[in-house]
């Protein structure tokens, strides 16, 4: 298994809009093939800071996701909102 978490803070004012775009993509993703799990948090101290937490069933799972249009159709929406680029960090599943 693969984890995927991303830390984004977007531009003040524009978190409604970042929520929007994502509850848009968020049910093309999860269909991906080995896509397990796509979630976005908000952060309860800072309302600009979100956390992306995602989890595929391997390296070409995530290499998918990645390649398809939905993904860079996201992306090309939410990069214009974001203050700085995201930090993100992968991790192997411990079993």
């Amino acid at each position: 298994m693969v984890v995927v978490t991303a830390i984004i803070s977007v531009k003040e004012g524009k978190s409604d809009e970042f929520e929007k775009a994502f509850h848009q993509f968020q049910p093309q993703a999860l269909k991906d093939p080995g896509t397990i799990t796509y979630i976005l948090h908000r952060s309860v101290d800072d309302p600009c800071k979100f956390l992306f937490y995602e989890k595929y069933e391997s390296d070409d799972a995530l290499k998918y996701h990645r390649s398809t249009k939905h993904f860079k159709d996201f992306s090309q929406k939410a990069d214009p909102l974001m203050k700085v680029q995201p930090e993100v960090s992968s991790y192997q599943e411990v079993v």
